[in-house]
């Protein structure tokens, strides 16, 4: 896949794109963090 979007996983802002990339035919790595991983990845951020 040409994209990767990284998102929390859960039901929330991001599911809608999910949602759009899946319904438009859009390959992706869906890639859902989850909350007790954020902490260690919040500093590998670009606004950390």
């Amino acid at each position: 896949p040409t994209y990767k979007y990284t998102y929390f996983d859960a039901r929330l802002r991001g599911e809608f794109i999910r949602f759009i990339l899946s319904y438009a035919g859009v390959e992706f790595e869906d890639n859902r963090v989850k909350g007790e991983d954020w902490p260690s990845l919040k500093p590998t951020t670009p606004f950390g």
